[in-house]
């Protein structure tokens, strides 16, 4: 069951780091006003409320009780953030790719294992 949480955290790391990365890039090209730094706390926020909630949805898919409250809050803090994160770039596509790829990958897992399990 270990596998699963290096799995999850694996996915953190790479599409954390692209997504990073692009939001570095973007960031670095503009003048950040008051109201972008608003934008990326808050998007900040949510991905980070998201991943904690996912990490949450690991412990109760090991147990076999997936909580659908938390796992309802990891849906809205991939959507809130890249409506946040949108704002904040010339190219709103590649954040939402990054984000979908990721939350995709992560809901998958979910489905895989529960598939397994029946």
């Amino acid at each position: 069951m270990e596998h699963i949480s290096r799995i999850f955290s694996a996915l953190d790391l790479v599409f954390g780091a692209a997504l990073s990365a692009f939001l570095g890039v973007s960031l670095a090209s503009r003048e950040m006003g008051k109201s972008d730094l608003v934008l990326l706390a808050l998007g900040l926020i949510s991905i980070s409320i998201s991943i904690i909630n996912s990490q949450t949805d690991i412990i109760g898919l090991l147990s076999n009780a997936v909580p659908w409250k938390s796992f309802t809050i990891s849906i809205v803090g991939f959507g809130s953030a890249g409506f946040w994160f949108s704002y904040l770039t010339d190219q709103p596509a590649v954040i939402w790719v990054i984000l979908g790829v990721w939350g995709i990958m992560y809901f998958s897992i979910f489905a895989i294992r529960k598939a397994v399990r029946a």
